[in-house]
């Protein structure tokens, strides 16, 4: 290897913008011969080109994105309206190198996953702190000031869109992982906490856009660490039970929608219990609160994770656990179903909670629902019969194909009622 001085430009693909205009003239490169034959200029910076190729394959991916974040984060501050939505100007699958880096890192932390989050951390930990410092500044302008938060917030959306590509390989280093997820889902619950408007002014959509990244960044490790994902959401929804401001409504709410991502293991009949288990302390505090909106809130998210269960489920379930959880929430949400105010939360948790109920359950209840559904296809308000077309057809699916319905004169019965109020006869249907 010989070192040789520093040329203005070097020879690039074009699709590798790489480090080049990030070096300063100090910086000396040197010429590598390459195992294929050849030779290529690489800079003598921070690189061990002594070390095992693959930490060198996983530092060197990592200086290119951080160098990358220096780029994007300027041109983020510096070209961008500061009410640019940042999930608009950092649209993931815009910059094919920068996926592309992501796809390699995640390739990287099948075998070296915990010193990849390491530096990850050290490096979102020391922009926060620097920006936090910088906006503590007297006499700071409100511009500067709504520069410095999407900035800051900036750092945050671009720190989980490398988490959300690399964390699926946490499976492979779960003992060695675990100080860094700690702090990670300490990360996560900060950021998806409520702020009032005025408090982020211009850049309230933009913290909006990253509480929900956040949300993914929890889904993304609610397969592994699901027990400890649930215990800290429980921590923070007692902590603020014990407040009756408003604020406190808004800030479950938060929360709740930061957990929608959150799936539920069904392979294993103990992980599904745990599952279950967080299912049934969420029916505990959708039938403990009063305020509507949380309520609603809460019956979104147990739509959001029964739906994916009840797309699962092959057969009837036996689980005691899910039983109790049926029983424990139809009534209340039958009762929602006629009240107006309800009508839109309550449709999707009874339709979930009748498809993962037992066939003689299911048998038994659903006709009267059915009915309701059919009623309200023709409701004034579209949403709400949207919301009961959609109930139809899944109650139908699990009818016709999981129960096998209940004889054929009766099925052939009830399917031609069906059609006869979706399509009356004598009516032209015009598509």
């Amino acid at each position: 290897m010989t070192v040789t001085p520093k040329k203005e430009r070097m020879g690039r693909r074009k699709s590798d913008p790489g480090t080049v205009g990030n070096r300063s003239n100090a910086d000396k490169i040197a010429t590598c011969e390459l195992p294929w034959g050849g030779t290529r200029m690489v800079a003598l910076g921070p690189l061990d080109l002594t070390q095992l190729s693959g930490s060198f394959v996983g530092q060197s991916t990592l200086l290119d994105l951080f160098n990358m974040f220096e780029r994007k984060l300027n041109s983020v501050i510096e070209d961008e309206p500061i009410e640019k939505l940042l999930n608009k100007t950092l649209q993931r699958g815009g910059d094919m190198y920068f996926d592309n880096l992501c796809r390699t890192l995640h390739g990287v932390s099948e075998v070296c996953l915990p010193a990849v989050l390491k530096n990850l951390l050290i490096w979102y930990e020391k922009y926060e702190e620097t920006l936090s410092l910088s906006m503590l500044a007297t006499g700071l302008s409100n511009e500067n000031r709504n520069k410095l938060v999407k900035k800051l917030l900036a750092i945050n959306y671009l720190f989980c869109l490398v988490l959300i590509e690399i964390l699926p390989q946490v499976e492979f280093h779960l003992p060695q992982c675990d100080v860094y997820i700690k702090k990670i889902l300490d990360i996560c619950f900060r950021n998806v906490q409520y702020k009032e408007v005025a408090q982020l002014g211009i850049n309230n959509t933009n913290h909006l856009v990253v509480a929900e990244t956040y949300g993914e960044v929890i889904g993304v490790l609610s397969g592994p660490y699901f027990s400890h994902i649930h215990r800290i959401f429980m921590t923070h929804i007692n902590e603020l039970k014990k407040d009756i401001s408003q604020i406190a409504s808004h800030q479950i709410i938060a929360l709740i929608m930061a957990m929608k991502f959150v799936k539920i293991k069904t392979n294993q009949v103990e992980d599904f219990e745990i599952g279950v288990k967080f299912l049934d302390d969420l029916a505990s505090l959708m039938l403990e609160v009063k305020d509507k909106d949380v309520k609603h809130a809460v019956m979104g998210l147990l739509v959001e994770i029964l739906l994916p269960v009840a797309a699962q489920i092959k057969r009837e379930t036996n689980i005691p656990a899910l039983i109790s959880l049926v029983s424990k929430l139809y009534l209340p949400t039958n009762e929602m179903t006629s009240k107006k105010q309800h009508k839109l939360a309550a449709f999707p948790l009874q339709t979930c909670l009748l498809c993962v109920s037992q066939k003689h359950f299911f048998l038994a209840n659903w006709v009267p629902f059915l009915n309701i559904c059919l009623s309200h296809l023709k409701n004034n308000h579209l949403q709400v019969a949207r919301v009961a077309l959609e109930s139809l057809y899944r109650l139908l699916w699990v009818y016709m194909i999981r129960n096998n319905a209940d004889g054929n004169a009766a099925t052939r019965s009830r399917l031609e009622s069906i059609c006869g109020s979706l399509f009356p006869k004598g009516k032209s249907i015009y598509w």
